[in-house]
């Protein structure tokens, strides 16, 4: 590729691909012969793309390549002739494109040609090279936002209009839209929308991921939380076993809606980068997988994806106290023999600040292991952390009964190792220093008592 930043993927009919950069114009993989072709942006001549920042890629019935770009508007690329037609907005013209930004560009089963532009919606006629704005439909409803993120068709013939103020359904074949009311994702900015293998519709925006429940008419939203979706959703395709396979800005998200098992795969095991882009993603007819990013294309089967679950244990690692080592037989007296061999500790009231260090020690997923972990007497529930310690401070008197457990990628979860940790009371605080004060009391009175 001629950049590293990848910004659109499409395959067209020959199941070769096209894929669109942040700043270099638009490639051509052909994929039987594995060679690359570029096409860029010229100041000095017309028949080339009028922007190299591409953010959409589709094709019409006569399988030339419609590319939507960051302030060039909509280009048409003749791939034969390597020539290309800018349909730029004029304002003096109310035929021409609503606006430069085309980030969504979608050719219907009747071959209509959709133009998401973040000034609206237009259906664009190739032959007369003429535009039509979309702002209400038939009945006079209006579309969510005119701010155009996202075009998607389903297998029911509807198109999905994915804005920066959630979604709206259109019916093209009458042009009404859906109840936008129910179908809107209130204040989303809508990044990608899909159909599953159960042809359940599937949105990915800034705040989460959502499916549309055909019955209620309504979308259910997982919200981004720990061990889901960590970070924004930039694109989702689904595989033949029912996956949705999501690229983020933390890596790549498989997860199954059945089982709502979730695995996590970054860098480390092969991705470009953890960090992917808008509009970047592709399904193959094959069901090879494409997505992009600041690092190029990552693409790969599904199938051929099995991640080994490795059985995890925890060790404990070391005891501080005030960010100093306890080492076995010192000053502490805390220790006889290694923390990761000893069932019970005391610590003596004036080391009221200690850490308890751990690890599961495992090498191939340390970065997607956490750890849960609990004290009972002052946590309720179990706590998380991705750190490889726990600190206390300032615990009373008393006995403390310490729990962790590792948890890998897969969910999969270690046993759960546990340590007694008694705090042990200050001096003046103890049996035995009550005691000698009684006694002085009792021996004081009576000494009183007789020289009186």
């Amino acid at each position: 590729l001629n950049d590293e930043v990848v910004s659109a993927i499409s395959q067209d009919k020959k199941g070769n691909f096209w894929i669109g950069t942040n700043d270099k114009g638009l490639n051509y993989w052909d994929r039987k012969n594995n060679t690359i072709s570029y096409y860029t942006s010229s100041e000095r001549s017309a028949s080339t793309l009028a922007s190299n920042n591409i953010k959409a890629i589709a094709f019409d019935d006569r399988e030339q390549v419609l590319i939507g770009t960051h302030n060039g508007g909509l280009n048409i690329l003749n791939p034969a002739t390597g020539s290309v037609k800018r349909f730029l907005h004029n304002e003096n013209d109310p035929n021409s494109i609503a606006g430069n930004l085309v980030y969504s560009v979608l050719k219907d089963y009747k071959g209509r040609i959709w133009v998401g532009t973040r000034s609206g919606l237009d259906q664009f006629d190739s032959k007369k090279g003429l535009f039509s704005h979309i702002h209400l439909d038939k009945a006079g409803k209006r579309l969510s936002s005119d701010d155009i993120t996202y075009l998607f068709e389903d297998s029911r013939r509807r198109i999905w209009i994915g804005t920066t103020n959630g979604v709206t359904l259109l019916y093209p074949d009458n042009m009404l839209f859906g109840n936008t009311a129910k179908s809107q994702i209130s204040d989303d900015v809508v990044t990608c929308i899909t159909e599953d293998s159960n042809q359940r519709i599937w949105v990915g925006s800034r705040e989460g991921l959502s499916f549309f429940d055909e019955a209620s008419q309504t979308f259910i939203t997982h919200r981004s939380r720990k061990d889901f979706i960590t970070g924004t959703i930039y694109g989702i395709e689904s595989d033949q076993e029912g996956n949705l396979w999501i690229s983020t800005n933390k890596g790549l998200v498989q997860y199954n809606p059945a089982t709502k098992s979730v695995q996590t795969f970054d860098e480390s095991d092969g991705l470009q980068n953890n960090q992917f882009n808008d509009y970047a993603f592709c399904k193959a007819r094959d069901g090879m997988l494409l997505y992009g990013g600041i690092n190029g294309v990552s693409y790969f089967y599904p199938s051929n994806i099995k991640q080994q679950s490795l059985p995890l244990k925890v060790s404990f690692t070391a005891l501080e106290v005030f960010g100093r080592m306890v080492n076995m037989g010192d000053e502490t007296e805390i220790l006889e023999n290694p923390l990761d061999q000893t069932n019970k500790i005391s610590i003596a009231s004036e080391y009221k600040q200690f850490t308890i260090r751990f690890n599961a020690f495992n090498y191939i997923s340390a970065n997607r292991t956490h750890y849960l972990y609990m004290l009972d007497g002052v946590d309720e529930n179990w706590q998380r952390t991705d750190d490889l310690k726990v600190v206390y401070n300032n615990l009373k008197a008393g006995n403390y009964h310490f729990k962790i457990k590792a948890v890998g990628p897969n969910g999969e979860t270690s046993a759960v190792r546990s340590l007694q940790i008694n705090v042990l009371p200050p001096w003046y605080n103890t049996w035995w220093f009550y005691t000698l004060v009684f006694a002085f009391a009792i021996v004081g009175a009576y000494v009183a008592y007789r020289i009186i």
